[in-house]
């Protein structure tokens, strides 16, 4: 806004300061990150008053990245230990504990000081004193009996989990646990990697402490992530989401650990070995937007865990012109399945990222085989699972093989047998679970075993309102019955309207032809109750067409008076206003009103190109106009022209002088007036008086019985009467 006398103040609204010295048309800032949410507005001084322009939020946000890992998942790498071996033998250096008992096979778990059997099922408390642990390992000699297992412990469900991994302003990486409370629905859009994810749950941290903390369960293109910000901040990492499951001593069964034992095979000049990992080379690259960028710094830091191995963390500088962090180097040390997290540091421009990939580590100069079952994670209800058993031996060739599988289910905390056909089918390695539940699968070959847990998280259903066309005329109006897509195979759901659902729309006692909105809503029954366990259901509108012979109706005035328009559809109908350039039904009843400005009346009335002709040669002139059974599109238009009154003027007394009148023009006299005559309401008449000169007489004007002496007055139209009075004697 330009002015020569305004003036402008630019105001930070977040904090509620003025910014100094900003009092131009722009405002131009350095934004810093913590500036992030920071609105802005200017408010400018125009003539003592004072107008706003809209604000404008700042988004300071570093740009998003991602990573990528070598190795891929699913990878088997051979790697280094400690063996004992005896000449001419080969041995395992270590194995995991496992006992027998009747058609039971139990799997000694530690956590911390505490340990437990395991029989792929439930957990059993060890009887006895806890076993000796030397450098980690149960002794080669100590041998374990069914009198070890305790009774079966119950699981105590401890609601959802947050596990993430942090990096401090030092680089230094932290792991937390944070527990979660119930999740909620929610719809937040949320961008991460490139793709647009819609936020399906939302979880808060019960510890206050992490106040500031929003974790969400997100889909994206059928794909789910698990991300959470910071202080409503607007960039999304991921966190590894579980549910804790507690045994006595309220040990989480998510950390226990298989216990292994030192093995050995007799024989003569037996000596310890250390066995020589192969070298590998750890690579992660971080991209913007799945490209590499230039000029990207910071660090990136590989943590290698899991159970059976060594774990190892390596912070590695990134190569600024390829974006890559690289350890050719890398020697895994130990047995057993782990993780490798990359978590690229982030620097001024670009923002922290994490990615991880889960590979197998098998002893090198071991002669045996690791069975592994590769499953997704993730599972939406309606859909399948692709199961994959492979074998792969101490030389690093893999093959797959036909296994058997277990299938269990997350029932109140604890994983019972899963009925097959009821609560899944597996078919030729397609396993379709029928509940939202957690499964395990265990794979069996050759007395091998690896299990999986598939988490299955609800489907989407649609209820879609059908568009539906009716007539004016039709006697049923109801909307058509509602369609049900996304259903499972196995589903045969139908749901019916006002039990299970609503539809409404104007269109069904709508008296004019057109489209009106057709809104649904669920209703609180069994059915809905149900699919609402196994189903986000997602509701879409329709559109209620109502047709019907219809004309279209137009009137206007001039510029001294409007037009409106009623209407009545038929004689049960009530009167109804619209607006011109409406269409009425055929047969209505129309009546268009005219509303002339003050001083004005209706002059005559226009029916498409004809005036309408009242009594004699007149045009008809009412101040309505009514066609009774419409029939044909029709335009209505009015003239209007200014209203007129007569007016009289007369002296009482001739002999003593005379009254003249003349129509007064800008100021100018023109044409005489005579009296008795009309006076348009725009107007004005100048009425003298002329007295005798030889004779003494006085002026006064008598006017609704207001008198006042004068030559002569102005006067603008009204019903009238000036007279000249002669003088009392």
């Amino acid at each position: 806004m330009k002015t020569t006398d305004s003036k402008s103040q630019w105001r930070e609204l977040k904090n509620s300061t003025g910014v100094s010295g900003a009092n131009g048309p722009s405002l131009t800032i350095t934004a810093a990150e913590e500036m992030n949410g920071y609105a802005y507005r200017c408010r400018v001084y125009v003539k003592n008053r004072s107008l706003y322009t809209k604000s404008a939020a700042l988004d300071v946000s570093r740009v998003p990245t991602s990573i990528q890992i070598t190795p891929k998942n699913g990878t088997v790498w051979l790697s280094g230990g400690t063996l004992t071996t005896s000449a001419g033998t080969t041995v395992t250096g270590q194995k995991a504990v496992t006992l027998t008992s009747g058609d039971k096979t139990y799997s000694l778990l530690s956590g911390g000081n505490q340990f437990f059997w395991f029989d792929g099922a439930a957990y059993y408390a060890y009887k006895g004193p806890a076993p000796t642990l030397s450098n980690g390992l149960l002794d080669k000699d100590t041998a374990l009996s069914a009198d070890k297992i305790g009774s079966a412990l119950d699981i105590q469900s401890e609601g959802p989990q947050a596990i993430l991994t942090e990096t401090d302003a030092d680089g230094k990486t932290d792991t937390k646990t944070l527990a979660l409370g119930n999740p909620v629905s929610d719809s937040t859009s949320i961008p991460y990697n490139g793709v647009s994810y819609t936020a399906v749950h939302k979880f808060q941290p019960t510890d206050s402490a992490y106040s500031g903390y929003t974790f969400y369960e997100a889909n994206g293109n059928g794909e789910i992530a698990y991300l959470y910000t910071k202080d409503s901040g607007t960039t999304y990492l991921p966190f590894t989401l579980r549910y804790a499951s507690t045994l006595v001593g309220r040990t989480d069964v998510n950390t226990l650990a298989p216990v292994y034992q030192a093995t050995e095979t007799t024989g003569t000049n037996t000596k310890t070995e250390n066995i020589t990992g192969k070298q590998y080379p750890l690579t992660a690259s971080v991209l913007e937007n799945g490209s590499k960028p230039t000029g990207m710094t910071g660090t990136v830091t590989f943590i290698i865990s899991g159970a059976g191995i060594e774990g190892q963390t390596i912070t590695v500088d990134l190569d600024t012109n390829q974006a890559n962090a690289s350890k050719p180097d890398f020697q895994p040390r130990g047995e057993g399945a782990a993780t490798i997290t990359a978590m690229y540091s982030g620097d001024d421009v670009y923002a922290p990222s994490t990615a991880s990939v889960n590979v197998y580590f098998v002893l090198n100069k071991t002669d045996h085989s690791v069975l592994s079952l590769t499953a997704p994670a993730n599972v939406t209800y309606g859909e399948s699972a692709n199961l994959a058993a492979t074998l792969t031996s101490q030389n690093g060739t893999s093959q797959n093989v036909a296994a058997t599988y277990t299938v269990e289910k997350l029932v109140s905390g604890k994983y019972v047998s899963a009925v097959s056909a009821t609560d899944y089918t597996l078919e030729n390695g397609v396993f379709t679970p029928k509940l939202v539940t957690n499964y395990r699968i265990t794979a069996t070959c050759q007395n091998l075993t690896d299990s999986k847990v598939i988490i299955v998280s609800k489907g989407t259903l649609t209820l879609s309102a059908a568009d539906t066309s009716k007539a004016l005329n039709d006697t049923n109006r109801t909307p058509a019955a509602a369609e049900v897509s996304g259903l499972a195979a196995w589903d045969n759901d139908t749901l019916t309207a006002d039990t299970d659902y609503t539809l409404t729309s104007e269109g069904t006692t709508a008296a004019l032809p057109g489209k009106y909105p057709i809104y649904i809503a669920l209703k609180d029954s069994k059915k809905i109750q149900s699919l609402q366990e196994k189903y986000n259901i997602l509701l879409k509108n329709a559109v209620y067409t109502l047709s019907g012979e219809s004309y279209t109706v137009n009137a206007k005035g001039d510029t001294n008076g409007t037009v409106s328009i009623t209407y009545q559809a038929d004689a049960a109908s009530a009167v109804l206003p619209v607006s011109s350039g409406s269409s009425l039904p055929k047969g209505s009843k129309v009546t268009f009103t005219a509303a002339p400005k003050a001083g004005y009346t209706v002059s005559r009335w226009k029916v498409g190109t004809d005036y309408v002709a009242d009594s004699g040669s007149t045009y008809y002139n009412n101040i309505s106009y009514t066609i009774d059974n419409l029939g044909a599109d029709t335009d209505v238009s009015v003239e209007f022209t200014a209203g007129a009154s007569a007016f009289t003027y007369q002296s009482n007394n001739d002999t003593m002088g005379t009254v003249s009148a003349n129509y007064l023009t800008d100021g100018a006299l023109g044409s005489a007036f005579v009296s008795g005559g009309n006076v348009n309401y725009s107007q004005t008449i100048r009425v003298s008086a002329q007295p005798r000169t030889d004779l003494p007489s006085t002026i006064g004007w008598s006017t609704a019985k207001r008198s006042k002496p004068q030559m002569a007055r102005t006067i603008t139209p009204a019903a009238l009467i000036h007279s000249i009075n002669s003088p009392r004697m």
